[in-house]
């Protein structure tokens, strides 16, 4: 399977790795630990359940947020919309994104995943 295929994870649920965005960050912190591929934990300190309530989230919606370590973006999707775009300039972030889904695929049990 590319990089490009969905991937299909629940009835409701499927999601599709990109390609990184082009950086245009002149802070050599943040180039620093994209180049080394480096997580970053969280630079923006936003909660993801007040932002979905405050923003009602439903099915019509379509979503672009910054992926980060991907919380923000489970939690979106508990306000069930049409579609998320989880974008971000570090791929390791991406990733560990994937990761999490895929663990959701698989079902995997909470003590196993945390």
């Amino acid at each position: 399977m590319t990089s490009h295929q969905k991937k299909k994870l629940t009835p409701s649920l499927t999601y599709q790795p990109n390609q990184v965005l082009q950086s245009t960050y002149s802070d050599s912190f943040i180039m620093d630990a994209i180049k080394s591929r480096k997580i970053i934990y969280n630079i923006s300190w936003e909660d993801p359940k007040v932002e979905r309530l405050k923003l009602k989230f439903n099915k019509n919606d379509v979503i672009l947020t910054i992926s980060s370590a991907g919380d923000n973006v489970l939690d979106y999707l508990c306000g069930n919309p049409k579609h998320i775009v989880a974008a971000d300039l570090n791929e390791a972030q991406l990733a560990l994104l994937d990761l999490k889904l895929a663990c959701i695929q698989s079902e995997m049990c909470h003590e196993d995943f945390f």
